[in-house]
């Protein structure tokens, strides 16, 4: 089962906004009582209404393209632009002089102004939702007759208007088509004669046959170019090997002691060379056989002069010298071969590179014939679909203003009344029901807001999470508000209260808090003091002082309020001796000391009120009773005078351990609160905490957060305002007659 605390949670926030609105109950009832009665009076005061209604059905429209089915939208199919044109003052006005008319009102009717000031109390236009076609028009009218024929001639006058409107706007339409035709003729006819004048300006009748010749040729000449291209760089190649190879112009094929090179294969071995060579592409003029036929003979004799000298020969025999001469002879021919085949392989290039150079030149001349011709029938051709895409756009407006006249022939009106306005049987008007029920809300608004505004702009301290946000103090608890007797002061005290109260249980957790907050040797006298009187800090006091009496501890509670102080009335004991007459030096410590009927608990009363209280606790016989009643006590309490406006609680604030400050829960100012903690701390106040006072707990739902407040809910439900136990209830359980403030 839930605690009352988690319980608490979950309705905080209903419970605080009823609260507030419960708190400003009688400002919310005023504003009700006042909005009510006064929507009461302007309802008597107002005349029987009557209401005519009549609908008027959109017809669909002509179903073409644009722009005609533009034009003829706006006309007919527009809902919106209907409703703009009947609430216009000119269709209005026209309306009213028909019945003015229709019905003979005399001259000094008055105008169209004042007769509809006089007869017409509301009027409106209205389409229906989801798209619908009906558009619905009201009067509300003092004169039956009048309402019901206004709302048909204001329909008569918008049928009339809107199928003016239509033929105007078709007319118009049919006249911006025929314009644009006329303009598409002229504009078509100068894009044939532009086309024509194109094609015999520019001679292109057989062009497009000349031009696939050119293509082909052209395609020929870009295969010669390749192969002359490939010849020259194969050339190009052998003649860079001349350098280190002679026998390079010669397709690689040389003779070298008589024995053929690697470069001739057995094919062509039983051949000429230089019919191999010319196999292999060299030019005629270069592969002849006398260099071959040279190098041949050569290697002949240089393999017999090599035998001779292996036959001991000597360099300088006869034989062996002829043999060189023949050689060196050759050797000479072959040099002039080689010379000569040079020359001709160099005349050779240079004619491919003519041919080569030629071969570009009529390449580039035809390219340039090709791109010329195309271009010529790229002109022509987008001449041709300029004229073809106008000549297709004049026949479809040809065809368009053709199907407008036949459609506007078969079509219906835009639109038609689809019911006409009859007699209103009964008024429409005033409307008691929702006229009560409206002002009744508005007036409950009102009141609701004007509470909330008034709990905003309100800067007391409701709850004691306000202290502890705002003024950085802790809390020792707090006490609910009670009804106590106020001509008998023995009902405030604690133990005249049963115990089993909340009263009594709040005082008791505030005493918890006391207990926890220090040692006892540090908290051994404390003060109670709040910001503005009235705050209940003289009771807390008394409380507080009993409370730890029962916990047998020996409690001396000393009025310090030399003001105003009245503790001695809660006992029925004497007001002097007392303090004031102990700082005079006319009395000693003992002599002030009163027993009361409370076991462990001596007061201390104020005696005579002095004329200079302040001077006389700043005194040093004021440190020097509270040193003495350290030796005797366990507890002293002091009931001190207000912090603002008097210096009296600044000056007690230095000589005690510690500070209570009680708060008026929903009464004390915030901004109060604030400056009386600043004043005690600036002159060296230990302010222990803060405890709230007189809280009604029934109007501030907010303390349900605090777990350790389900008691006061679980006991007060058996307990009267004055702490006494009520009756049993018949039956058992809790009294049913729960008050409004259970405390």
């Amino acid at each position: 089962m839930p605690l009352m605390g988690e319980k608490a949670i979950d309705i905080v926030d209903i419970k605080e906004y009823v609260g507030i609105i419960l708190k400003r109950k009688w400002l919310v009832i005023a504003c009700f009582i006042v909005c009510l009665g006064t929507m009461t009076v302007i309802l008597m005061l107002q005349q029987p209404t009557f209401t005519a209604i009549a609908k008027i059905q959109t017809q669909p429209g002509i179903d073409i393209d644009d722009p005609i089915r533009l034009a003829e939208a706006r006309a007919r199919a527009s809902v919106p632009n209907a409703l703009e044109n009947l609430r216009s003052e000119e269709l209005i006005n026209r309306a009213l002089a028909a019945v003015i008319q229709e019905r003979n009102m005399p001259p000094n009717a008055g105008s169209a102004a004042e007769v509809r000031a006089r007869f017409i109390k509301t009027m409106g236009a209205q389409s229906g939702k989801g798209g619908s076609t009906v558009i619905t028009l009201s009067v509300e009218s003092l004169d039956k007759g009048f309402a019901r024929d206004f709302v048909n001639k204001w329909a008569d006058e918008f049928i009339a208007f809107k199928r003016k409107q239509l033929t105007d706007e078709l007319e118009r339409a049919t006249e911006k088509v025929k314009v644009t035709i006329a303009s598409l003729k002229k504009e078509m006819d100068e894009a044939e004669k532009a086309q024509r004048d194109y094609r015999e300006a520019q001679k292109l009748h057989n062009i497009q046959d000349a031009n696939l010749l050119d293509e082909r040729r052209l395609m020929d000449l870009y295969t010669q170019r390749d192969r002359l291209r490939n010849q020259l760089i194969e050339m190009e190649i052998r003649e860079r090997l001349w350098v280190n190879d002679p026998d390079a112009i010669f397709g690689g094929v040389f003779v070298k002691e008589g024995v053929q090179d690697k470069g001739d294969d057995k094919e062509n071995a039983n051949q000429p060379k230089a019919a191999a060579n010319v196999q292999r592409g060299l030019p005629p003029s270069v592969a002849n056989d006398a260099y071959y036929n040279y190098k041949k003979q050569r290697g002949l004799l240089a393999e017999r002069r090599e035998l001779l000298l292996q036959e001991l020969y000597k360099e300088r025999h006869p034989v062996v010298r002829e043999l060189s001469r023949e050689i060196d002879a050759i050797d000479g021919l072959i040099k002039q071969e080689l010379l000569v085949a040079q020359q001709r392989f160099q005349t050779e290039v240079a004619i491919v590179r003519a041919q080569r150079d030629q071969v570009a030149r009529e390449i580039a001349e035809l390219e340039g014939r090709v791109a010329e011709t195309q271009r010529k029938l790229k002109t022509y051709a987008e001449l041709e679909a300029k004229h073809n895409k106008v000549r297709e756009e004049y026949n479809d407006r040809i065809n368009r203003i053709r199907q407008v006249e036949m459609r506007f022939a078969q079509s219906r009106e835009p639109f038609q009344i689809q019911e006409r306005a009859n007699t209103p049987e009964s008024a429409s008007g005033p409307r008691y029901r929702t006229g009560l029920l409206l002002s009744a809300a508005f007036g409950l608004g009102i009141g609701i807001v004007l509470a909330f505004f008034i709990e905003y702009v309100d800067d007391s301290i409701k709850v004691a999470e306000e202290v502890e946000r705002d003024l950085k103090l802790p809390f020792l608890g707090m006490v609910p508000s009670a009804h106590w007797q106020a001509e008998d002061l023995k009902t405030h005290l604690l133990h005249n209260l049963s115990q089993q109260s909340g009263i009594a249980e709040a005082y008791r957790m505030v005493r918890s808090a006391v207990l926890f907050a220090a040692p006892k040797d540090k908290l051994k006298v404390l003060m109670l003091t709040s910001a503005v009187p009235l705050e209940g800090k003289t009771t807390s006091a008394l409380n507080l002082s009993i409370g730890f009496a029962q916990a047998n501890e020996r409690v001396l509670l000393i009025d310090c309020d030399l003001r105003r102080g009245e503790l001695h009335r809660y006992f029925d004991l004497p007001k002097t001796p007392g303090m004031a007459d102990y700082l005079k030096g006319e009395k000693q410590p003992e002599d002030l000391i009163k027993h009361t009927e409370v076991p462990n608990l001596d007061i201390i009363s104020t005696g005579e009120y002095p004329t200079n209280p302040a001077e006389l606790l700043l005194s040093p016989r004021m440190k020097e009773i509270i040193e003495w009643a350290r030796g005797k006590y366990d507890r002293i309490f002091i009931d001190a005078p207000p912090a603002m406006g008097i210096s009296d609680a600044a000056i007690l604030s230095s000589i005690v351990d510690g500070l209570l400050l009680v708060v008026w829960a929903g009464h004390t100012s915030r901004r109060f609160v604030r400056a009386a903690k600043d004043s005690l701390l600036a002159r060296g106040a230990n302010l222990v905490g803060f405890m709230l006072n007189n809280l009604d707990i029934g109007r501030v739902g907010y303390y349900y957060y605090y777990p350790y407040y389900y008691s006061y809910y679980y006991t007060y439900q058996a307990y009267g305002k004055d702490g006494k136990p009520k009756p049993p209830q018949p039956g058992g359980g809790a009294p049913q007659d729960q008050p409004e403030d259970v405390y």
